[in-house]
C-alpha cells in the first residue's frame, strides 16, 4: 500500500512538474505575442507618423513653390517698374538738358 502511495505521489510530481514547464512556456508564448504585439502597434504609429510627415513635407513643397513663384513674379513686375521709372526719369533728364541748352 505505501509502496501505491510513494507511485501515486511520483507521478503526482511528475504532472505538477510537466504542468509549470507547460505554464512557462506559456508565458513564453504570451510575453513572445505580446512583444510581436507591440512591434506591430510601434510600426503601424511609425508608419502612421511618416505618412503624415510625408504629407506635411509634400504640402509645404507646394507652398514654397507657389511663394517662390510668386516671388518671381514679383521681382520680375519690380524689375518692370524699375524700367518703366527709368525711362520716365530719363525723359524727363533728357527735356530738362535740352531746356537748358536752349535757354
Amino acid at each position: 500500500m505505501k509502496h501505491q502511495w510513494n507511485t501515486k505521489i511520483q507521478e503526482l510530481k511528475m504532472q505538477m512538474h510537466n504542468l509549470k514547464q507547460l505554464l512557462n512556456q506559456k508565458k513564453r508564448i504570451e510575453n513572445w505575442l505580446s512583444q510581436i504585439l507591440n512591434d506591430f502597434i510601434k510600426d503601424k504609429i511609425l508608419s502612421n507618423f511618416l505618412q503624415i510627415i510625408d504629407e506635411v513635407k509634400n504640402e509645404l513643397t507646394s507652398k514654397i513653390e507657389v511663394c517662390q513663384k510668386i516671388q518671381k513674379t514679383q521681382s520680375l513686375e519690380s524689375n518692370k517698374f524699375d524700367i518703366n521709372d527709368f525711362k520716365k526719369r530719363k525723359k524727363r533728364l533728357l527735356r530738362i538738358s535740352f531746356s537748358k541748352t536752349n535757354l
